[in-house]
């Protein structure tokens, strides 16, 4: 079992579990949200934020959502909540 590190942000009503994955991520990051975002068996949150490497050597970002949630419904309430510029 992989132990995986997470921090759960909050603003304007949502909540997102943020992960820094840049040295690595434990199994499929889709699959992962659907159980992590889960409001009674999980974590519970809207999305799942990735911290992951960028080959421009600055750090890139990737919001997987639960299959419920709409990825540009994920991504205005990123933008909304200050956590996307």
């Amino acid at each position: 079992m992989a132990t995986l590190r997470f921090a759960k942000l909050h603003g304007t009503a949502n909540d997102f579990i943020y992960v820094d994955a840049r040295a690595g991520f434990p199994g499929d990051p889709a699959a992962l949200a659907t159980r992590l975002c889960h409001r009674r068996r999980g974590i519970g949150a809207d999305g799942l934020l990735l911290l992951l490497p960028a080959s421009t050597g600055e750090a890139g970002c990737i919001c997987v959502g639960p299959p419920s949630a709409s990825m540009p419904a994920l991504i205005t309430l990123l933008l909304l909540d200050g956590l996307l510029k």
